[in-house]
């Protein structure tokens, strides 16, 4: 038996209309091919080696091309042996009642309150927080934050505020917290410290350069709301909520562990949990719909038909980004100048 050839398990094709995009999971990237050429992929397995260029004829020299780019860039590989190479298990399924958490704070929220937040969290094995202070963030903030974290189960917390306090305590209180991950302010002068960690708030926007190709992004965004999926809102008198602004499912500080369990296993609670993007109009044929972070509550229109209420720049159609037309282009695989490219 002559090899055939065949990609990675780790490397999923995600087929658009135009474009369709190779995704490397193990290494967090990707190639975007002709959408034509995903059948060629298909096939690559069907043929062996020896029989190929009497299959493509003509298009010989740009099949070798194609393959010749996928193996030198470790997308593909030929075998005899394709039975000892399994696909990849798809199944997302994290252990948590809860992966996620945005809590609103008053800026004196105390130690003690805070500490019982997250030891609720912590029965829930929530691993992410995004903390939104309304008002400044100083290294007592800092401490107290700290404090109530430094044996908890969440591992990764963010925080949102309107402005900074910056001085030496500050520095010594941001080094003492290893799962603050970020500060984001209001601030619309510059901060003198230099720490990535410490930065501007900035609207976000959908756009090429933010899709996220990691593996557990890219699984869980198959059978899962990637926004929504797992998260709760807590506003600042501790109501528990699903969605932004959304249904009151009760209060954080007046419920035990247990009763919130409940709450997070309501089916009116995970109502958008399965609202992935192969169930909304226009993403569900886009080729970038496992990589795409869409920060909105899905809309319906009571037919079963969900959309968003703003629609981003990028038309799958014409594989073309509004607003970065001359970027998008430099992705596409070319199988005459790009085969020795990495």
């Amino acid at each position: 038996m002559n090899p055939r050839f065949y990609l990675h398990g780790n490397c999923q094709v995600v087929e658009g209309p135009r474009f369709s995009l190779i995704v490397d999971l193990f290494r967090s990237r990707h190639i975007r091919i002709p959408t034509q050429l995903v059948e060629t992929i298909h096939e690559l397995g069907i043929f062996e080696y020896d029989q190929l260029a009497k299959h493509y004829g003509s298009q010989a020299a740009s099949l070798t091309a194609f393959v010749g780019f996928l193996e030198h860039n470790d997308y593909g590989f030929w075998t005899r042996e394709p039975e000892r190479f399994p696909p990849i298990d798809d199944r997302w399924d994290p252990k948590g009642h809860l992966s996620n958490v945005v809590i609103d704070l008053a800026e004196d929220t105390q130690s003690a309150t805070l500490s019982l937040v997250f030891s609720i969290l912590d029965e829930l094995l929530c691993r992410a927080a995004l903390l939104r202070v309304r008002g400044s963030v100083d290294a007592r903030c800092l401490r107290r934050i700290q404090e109530a974290t430094v044996q908890s189960y969440t591992s990764h917390i963010e925080v949102e505020c309107e402005d900074v306090v910056l001085d030496g305590e500050f520095v010594v209180a941001l080094d003492m917290n290893p799962r603050l991950r970020s500060i984001r302010h209001n601030r619309r002068v510059g901060l003198s410290m230099n720490d990535q960690r410490i930065q501007q708030r900035a609207t976000y926007t959908i756009s090429e350069t933010g899709m996220i190709y990691n593996a557990e992004f890219f699984l869980e965004s198959g059978s899962y709301n990637t926004f929504l999926n797992r998260k709760a809102y807590i506003d600042i008198d501790g109501n528990f909520s699903n969605i932004p602004n959304g249904e009151n499912f009760g209060n954080l500080y007046r419920m035990d562990s247990a009763t919130l369990k409940t709450v997070t296993q309501n089916a009116a609670f995970r109502k958008y949990w399965s609202i992935a993007t192969s169930k909304i109009s226009k993403c569900r044929s886009c080729e970038y719909r496992r990589s795409c972070y869409n920060p909105q509550v899905p809309i319906t229109d009571g037919l079963g038909e969900w959309h968003y209420a703003e629609l981003c720049d990028y038309d799958p159609h014409t594989g073309v980004w509004r607003s970065s037309t001359a970027e998008q282009s430099r992705e596409i695989f070319n199988p005459v100048d790009r085969t020795n490219q990495r």
